[in-house]
């Protein structure tokens, strides 16, 4: 039938927005979800019916900022415990006291997502500048060894190497250099693209040391 036919051409598309950096004072966190239909204009009224009319959802985020217990445990810090991804607005009130836009009105509770990148998260929160890894994999054949390939911090293969491409927004600063004696970097940070990082064994005395 006519709905059958509709299920079969259409398309949910997710459209991620893209920063403009001229314009990040005004900056929001967005998804915006559309569905493309090709069909018959004979059939338009049944999609119309079988899909709900596009809704604008304003999504805020609030961050709990917490330190690393040598015995594992999260505390939170002392002062503000509540910023915004960076850190510079400060939330000095806690989440009660979170007012939306003119307008708009909160229909849901604050919740915690099940992961913590689950919309928005800045590549490091509170940092200007961040320092990339590689790691040059060798093997040993015939008493030399010989390069292999280039791969992350957990063994994920980066077949740029030297080019790889900075984070959108980024742009590099200086060359690469060989660290064969830190695992962090010169100011003794250690960075978790992860949201798991906590349940890390390898890496978790690294945190336990930032």
């Amino acid at each position: 039938n006519a709905l059958e036919g509709w299920i079969r051409v259409c398309m949910l598309e997710v459209r991620v927005i893209k920063l403009i950096l001229s314009l990040k004072h005004s900056d929001k966190a967005c998804i915006i979800t559309t569905r493309m239909w090709f069909g018959r204009a004979t059939h338009r009224m049944k999609f119309e019916r079988a899909v709900r009319p596009g809704r604008i959802r304003y999504v805020a985020e609030v961050f709990e900022n917490q330190t690393l217990n040598s015995d594992g445990s999260w505390k939170r810090v002392e002062g503000n415990w509540y910023s915004d991804e960076g850190g510079k607005a400060k939330l000095v009130k806690g989440l009660d006291h979170i007012l939306p836009p003119p307008h708009w009105v909160f229909t849901d509770d604050t919740f915690v997502p099940a992961l913590c990148h689950q919309m928005w998260v800045g590549l490091d929160a509170g940092h200007d500048h961040f320092y990339d890894e590689l790691f040059e994999i060798q093997e040993l054949n015939d008493f030399k060894w010989q390069f292999l390939n280039f791969t992350g911090r957990h063994g994920d293969v980066i077949p740029e190497g030297f080019n790889l491409e900075p984070p959108p927004g980024w742009e590099w600063r200086g060359k690469w250099v060989v660290d064969r004696t830190r695992l962090t970097d010169p100011e003794g940070w250690v960075y978790s693209p992860q949201n798991n990082f906590n349940e890390d064994i390898i890496d978790t005395l690294d945190y336990v040391e930032q």
